[in-house]
């Protein structure tokens, strides 16, 4: 079924080539996220118009791990932010999504000119990646150049020698473009816009830079904010074709400020009236300077905490805090600030949001505005209304579980210790629960209004079932928006769960073993199975069988996979079967991150007898494998090109999903065994669904969930 691809072939070296700076003791500066996952040495890739799914959109934001990743244009209407390695178009009236995939790691900064004819955005160094045959000598971080006109690349540059790129900006006039990177490798690079010619490159820069902004007066000009005290105002010098230099001066910090504040950072810079400057610091301090003689001559107390975000227009000016703290403050006329009168400085409004602000857009009158924050959530701002409004919101760490329920939501479990529930059709958050530990796998239950006494379940909807790290387990009603009951069979983890059809009952596993059978009418553990002790359960699947009038379970772990058969009737539950296999010592890392995963074949209208169990895994030589478990017989197996982290199951028996430790999520023919890779996520392919029909697939990498339509 698939076929006519290409194999891509990527060559990945790692670095040490940084310097080893202290990280800022700021909130400003970038810091990038740690990876566990590598990328794919080689993977297929299908023709556009062979592709068995397609990517239609994506749930999410990166706000933690970014520096300013937003772009809102109110008078074009243009809006664009990034999500892992992606960067996501949206039109904010339909919600209609165009994703521009390029990058292999985390978009941290985006960028556009100021005539709306490009834009630019740039990812963060993991794995050093050969692109277009140069030479694989530095650690780099990637910049695409994007033709706004119909949002495909135009080029590509690379920032040499650097971790991360914590600013990226261009000119006023769009004549050049500034990349910087962070504290690992300070250094600065400026391009000409005209062919992306590098024109100032300065390897170990003596700053560790956190914000700057370009003179919208003199647009070879440009302010940097600085640790360590340090406000810089930086010249180029153009000499000639392609050749320029940077002539830096630092400023002098009045006494009056260094005297109360011995130490502290510049962590936001603007401009007001010409040759007039605002700078922001750690200690919630916004000096005002004069650049014709680079004096300081007003400061004042605008937040007690740090603020990473500054804009002025006219005799309005705009702070953003650490805290999550956004103010719209009158400061008077320039004739009132000349004369040093801090009492015209009055907050006319101000609201709190959900974390640090991370990015900001307003329209030119400031009066409403898109606010990017560290909990990875985007709000619309209007201070006229006095109200903020959240858009675009996700998890704040790794999502570990995903599922479809009736094809309209799709609901998400989280290390942040959230169930999350969205709408497929706009992409909205619609209910959220959170505990404070992280919440490890869920189950749906389908209520139809018999079989349950428990008072506190309702008779209809829909009842999900989440695991939590410490051991417990909570229900919770979709419908009523509130929790139904909790309880804590285990000490440890609970890993996996699996809802017994026809009965009260569900199985979870933990981290230590063991599996229990929990009675829901009553909220007790009437039977714990012992036979994984030792080894954490990876995965758990249950069946019924109209023909045998009983259940089926398997259980995954390290050390194999068991199947028992459960006559409730007759409170018999008997394990009918083990599956061992030897460790696979050529493959020890692989085996070791890779966990074992058994489902059982989903019913069908062409087959009404349950008898099959796929499964993969551990020791198997990346295999899948279809294993008749009646007759207790290998039916087939499919070669894998990775080993599985997930997997998914049509149930149109149509094809397989894997998602990968190498980013990769791969769909294989069901019957063939022929397969097509699709890179577009930024880290492990953690989770992965399809909806009841088949006809979508979800996705979910860190705190990204795609949405995917299935072609085949």
């Amino acid at each position: 079924m698939f076929s006519d691809g290409k194999i891509i072939e990527l060559e990945t070296k790692s670095s040490e080539k940084f310097l080893t700076h202290l990280k800022p003791n700021n909130s400003k500066h970038l810091v990038s996220r740690s990876k566990n996952s590598f990328l794919a040495k080689k993977r297929f890739t299908a023709p556009d118009n062979k592709c068995g799914i397609r990517l239609d959109s994506i749930i999410g934001y990166n706000g933690k791990f970014s520096a300013e990743n937003l772009i809102w244009n109110s008078d074009n209407e243009f809006f664009a932010s990034s999500i892992g390695s992606t960067l996501c178009v949206e039109d904010l009236k339909t919600g209609q999504q165009k994703i521009l995939t390029s990058h292999h790691e985390d978009i941290t900064c985006v960028a556009m000119k100021t005539d709306m004819t490009q834009m630019a955005s740039v990812s963060s160094y993991l794995l050093n990646i050969c692109l277009s045959g140069e030479e694989n000598l530095l650690p780099k971080c990637q910049i695409v150049i994007w033709d706004c006109a119909n949002l495909s690349k135009a080029t590509n540059l690379f920032h040499k020698n650097a971790s991360s790129v914590t600013c990226l900006k261009f000119s006023t006039d769009d004549r050049f473009l500034i990349s910087c990177a962070d504290y690992k490798c300070p250094s600065l690079l400026i391009w000409s816009t005209h062919d992306y010619s590098e024109l100032v490159y300065i390897q170990n820069f003596n700053y560790i830079i956190n914000d700057l902004v370009w003179n919208p007066y003199k647009c070879n000009e440009l302010i940097i904010g600085s640790c360590n005290k340090a406000l810089l105002k930086c010249s180029i010098e153009e000499k000639g074709y392609k050749k320029a230099c940077l002539s830096v001066t630092e400023f002098d910090i009045p006494h009056a400020i260094t005297d109360l504040y011995s130490i502290f950072d510049f962590t936001a810079v603007t401009f007001g009236a010409e040759n007039w400057i605002f700078a922001a610091t750690t200690t919630g301090l916004v000096t005002v300077w004069n650049l014709k003689n680079n004096s300081c001559f007003l400061n004042w107390k605008a937040d007690s905490s740090e603020i990473d975000y500054l804009v002025n227009c006219k005799q309005k000016l705009i702070t953003g805090s650490n805290k999550g703290n956004l103010k719209f403050w009158n400061i008077g006329s320039y004739e009132e600030i000349k004369k040093d009168k801090k009492e015209s400085f009055v907050i006319e409004n101000e609201i709190h949001l959900n974390g640090s602000i991370k990015s900001c857009n307003f329209d030119s009158s400031l009066e409403i505005g898109i606010i990017g924050t560290s909990k990875n959530t985007l709000w619309y701002v209007n201070w006229k209304e006095e109200s903020s409004v959240r858009i675009v919101s996700t998890h704040s760490s790794k999502i570990n579980q995903l599922m479809c329920i009736e094809d309209k939501y799709i609901s998400s479990v989280s290390d942040d210790g959230c169930l999350n529930l969205w709408s497929i059709k706009d992409r909205e958050r619609l209910i959220q629960f959170e505990v404070k530990v992280a919440a490890l796998c869920q189950i749906l239950v389908r209520l139809d209004g018999k079989g349950f006494r428990n008072k506190n379940i309702p008779d209809k909807g829909n009842m999900v079932i989440v695991g939590y790290a410490d051991g417990s387990i909570r229900l919770y009603s979709i419908e009523e928006k509130n929790i139904i009951s909790k309880f804590k069979p285990f000490a440890r983890s609970v890993t996996s769960i699996t809802f017994c059809e026809g009965t009260n009952n569900i199985l979870a596993g933990s981290s230590d073993g063991l599996m229990a059978v929990i009675d829901l009418n009553e909220g007790m553990t009437t039977r714990i199975l012992e036979e994984h002790k030792g080894s954490s359960i990876t995965s758990l699947d249950s069946i019924y069988s109209d023909e045998k009038k009983m259940n089926f379970w398997c259980a995954s772990s390290h050390n194999g996979i068991s199947i028992w058969s459960c006559k409730w009737s007759e409170n018999v539950i008997q394990m009918v079967d083990w599956l061992s296999f030897p460790g696979n010592d050529t493959d020890i890392e692989i085996s070791k991150y890779s966990p074992t995963l058994a489902f059982f074949e989903p019913k069908s209208s062409q087959k009404s007898q349950i008898d099959t169990l796929i499964y993969t895994g551990h020791g198997l030589k990346k295999n899948v494998l279809f294993y008749d478990f009646i007759k207790k017989e290998l039916v087939r197996k499919m070669e894998m090109s990775e080993s599985a982290e997930c997997l998914a199951i049509s149930p149109r028996q149509n094809i397989l999903a894997f998602g990968t430790k190498t980013r990769l999520l791969q769909i294989k023919d069901y019957n063939h065994g022929t397969f097509q890779d699709f890179a577009q996520h930024s880290d492990t392919v953690s989770s992965v669904c399809f909806s009841s029909d088949g006809k979508k697939l979800f996705s979910s990498s860190f705190n990204e969930i795609f949405i995917w339509n299935v072609n085949v």
